[in-house]
Parts: structure tokens; C-alpha cells; sequence
């Protein structure tokens, strides 16, 4: 399955839910889930790892992906926005090897 295809489908799922987003945002949202399902897909053992604390920690998956999505997404609009933390593989790496579930829910991400 294609990358839109993927994002079609992440898009579709996020419409039957009770949330909702407008069309931009949606887009955003189900892109953003693509490339941590993309991660896991391939195998990277960090957000493996990551997405595993947090339901363990109580998040449901889903909860759980949008938490490291969050943090991919603060990295690539930093660097984006030509600010002084440009986004790096390790940078991103721990800031995600810190989140908990408790951090996540307090906004502390």
C-alpha cells in the first residue's frame, strides 16, 4: 500500500471517531501518524520501545502514537522555522526516551 493510500486509510479512521478535526488538521494528524506507523513498521526499536512504556503506562495505542507524533512534529517544525534546535536524529531520540504517559497527559511534552 502507497504512502496516500496509508494516509486515506489513518484519515478515514480519524472521521468515525467523535473528534473532530477540520480538513487541514485532519490531513496533518493522519500524516503524522503514518510516519510513527511507518517507524514501527520498519522496525525501529526506539519507538517500539516508546510506544510500548506508554500503553503500558496506560495510553491506548492510538493515544500512544499521536504522543510520539507530538514530538516528531515539534522537531521538524523547529526546524522548519530556522530556530536555533535544528531538528537532529538524537535531539528527537531523547526527548522521546523521556516521555511518560504522565508527562504526555499534563502537557509536559
Amino acid at each position: 500500500m502507497d504512502e496516500i493510500q496509508r494516509i486515506a486509510l489513518v484519515k478515514n479512521y480519524h472521521e468515525s471517531l467523535e473528534e473532530k478535526l477540520e480538513e487541514g488538521a485532519l490531513n496533518l494528524h493522519s500524516s503524522l501518524h503514518v510516519v510513527v506507523e511507518n517507524k514501527l513498521a520498519l522496525g525501529e526499536d526506539y519507538v517500539i520501545e516508546i510506544v510500548a512504556r506508554l500503553m503500558c503506562q496506560g495510553e491506548d495505542r492510538h493515544e500512544a502514537i499521536y504522543a510520539v507524533a507530538a514530538l516528531l512534529s515539534e522537531g521538524i517544525f523547529n526546524t522548519l522555522k530556522g530556530g536555533s534546535e535544528a531538528f537532529e536524529v538524537n535531539n528527537c531520540r531523547r526527548k522521546l526516551e523521556k516521555i511518560t504517559s504522565k508527562l504526555w497527559r499534563n502537557g509536559q511534552i
